[in-house]
């Protein structure tokens, strides 16, 4: 997953930009909140991530001004301090979320991915990456022309990688994208249907495209 950090305070951005990329993301941090919004309406960024001290005005502003893009990316504030009325007016500005610092690094993740999920199309048009295609509506799949048998589980599995290709996506990312809350104790689960679903669309035809990062996740190569 790609994030944007745009610090407006100052003091989080160094320290949570390196968080997160310990933590298997990719990440760009600004302070230039002109730069941030570029990076929002070109599509190349999972999520915004506006730190500062307190919510103001012109945080408001800038909240108001990523929510409100026609393509628009999920955003979330990190603030050190709020109250109700600062959540209030955040999330009325077009935040997805506001969190205090600190928040365990396991909560941030579990709600970032929450966000992006629901920010993720479940339907419409056909997808397409190198020679795969995949029709959401229709839920079949093709390499080249030869159509792919996949369980409903791979191809929603499919569906994730089709939608992000060439990112670097985590197993916490897949198992809350594609699995319910009875399988998140089974470390394995994401190997084992990653494993399935590259015997469907790789080997039979000689490729190598749904790539292993180790340590990291997996990524469906983009081209």
């Amino acid at each position: 997953m790609k994030l944007l950090v745009l610090d407006r305070s100052g003091a989080v951005g160094p320290r949570l930009h390196a968080s997160l990329e310990n933590r298997g993301y990719e990440v760009d941090s600004t302070s230039e909140s002109s730069i941030a919004l570029w990076h929002s309406g070109i599509g190349n960024i999972d999520a915004v991530v506006i730190c500062c001290d307190r919510p103001g005005l012109d945080d408001l502003a800038k909240v108001a001004e990523l929510g409100g893009n026609p393509d628009r990316i999920p955003v979330v504030v990190l603030v050190a301090a709020a109250d109700d009325t600062d959540v209030v007016r955040v999330l009325d500005a077009g935040a997805d979320d506001l969190l205090c610092s600190p928040v365990s690094a396991r909560e941030f993740d579990a709600r970032l991915r929450a966000i992006v999920r629901r920010a993720t199309p479940r339907a419409g048009p056909s997808l397409e990456v190198g020679t795969l295609r995949l029709e959401p509506q229709e839920r079949r799949a093709w390499r080249d022309d030869h159509e792919l048998e996949l369980s409903p589980r791979e191809f929603d599995l499919l569906e994730v990688f089709m939608r992000h290709p060439g990112r670097l996506l985590t197993r916490e990312f897949l198992l809350d994208g594609v699995w319910d809350i009875a399988y998140l104790g089974r470390s394995n689960v994401v190997d084992q249907g990653v494993s399935h679903v590259r015997r469907k669309i790789d080997r039979p035809f000689g490729r190598d495209d749904l790539q292993t990062v180790r340590g990291a996740g997996y990524r469906l190569r983009a081209s």
